[in-house]
């Protein structure tokens, strides 16, 4: 069995772009961004998560990994990760405002 230095290329290519992207989603999300959940947990959901996804996206671009191309494209996964990273950050807190103003309209209603 041999394998073609643009086989290893493109197989490596295929994981390591969703690997960035999921890798900024998963570090930026509020449960697995606290310091409460081990990072070896982190890792393995963002290993996990990109191998059940690889089969179901599309085939990235041919880049060579070492060019600017390639720089721009993981410049590119790492802020679209970081920015669904940040809204779900924010839907978190939209929900806990929410709790936290029904709390305190409650705390005042007992009140005599």
């Amino acid at each position: 069995m041999s394998f073609s230095e643009t086989q290893l290329t493109a197989w490596f290519a295929a994981f390591i772009w969703p690997l960035m992207r999921v890798g900024a989603v998963v570090i930026s999300a509020p449960i697995f961004s606290s310091r409460q959940t081990p990072k070896i947990y982190s890792i393995g959901l963002i290993l996990l998560l990109t191998w059940v996804l690889i089969p179901v996206i599309p085939a990235p671009p041919v880049v060579s990994l070492f060019s600017y191309q390639a720089f721009v494209m993981a410049l590119q996964q790492l802020l679209i990760g970081m920015s669904m990273g940040f809204i779900l950050q924010m839907v978190f807190a939209a929900l806990v405002f929410g709790g936290q103003a029904l709390a305190y309209s409650m705390g005042l209603g007992f009140a005599p």
